[in-house]
């Protein structure tokens, strides 16, 4: 149920105020044919970032997709992110929960 609350990439600039650039940085990292694959792993990624302190355990749905999708926008405008996709193979493997929760107590 939840992943049909977030938000596509097409709809974050109108939805939740995200500029274009990121977007298309974003969709650029996947090579721009693999529109599917950045669909993909935005999705993941939200959902992911749902399962850490940056989205509080008591909000509602909506609140609790909101807040991970706000979450996920700074994670990978993150400059050790910015280039890549973290689910994307690379030198470096995904990375782990621990790291993900790691990263939101900095």
């Amino acid at each position: 149920m939840v992943d049909r609350l977030i938000p596509r990439l097409d709809h974050l600039c109108n939805s939740f105020n995200v500029s274009a650039d990121f977007v298309d940085r974003f969709v650029k990292q996947h090579g721009e044919e693999h529109w599917d694959l950045a669909e993909k792993h935005w999705e993941d990624i939200v959902a992911r970032v749902l399962n850490t302190d940056a989205v509080d355990v008591n909000a509602s749905r909506s609140r609790a997709v909101h807040q991970a999708v706000t979450a996920a926008v700074r994670l990978l405008e993150d400059e050790r992110l910015r280039d890549r996709c973290p689910l994307c193979p690379g030198d470096r493997r995904p990375p782990s929960r621990r790291a993900w929760l790691h990263w939101w107590r900095r």
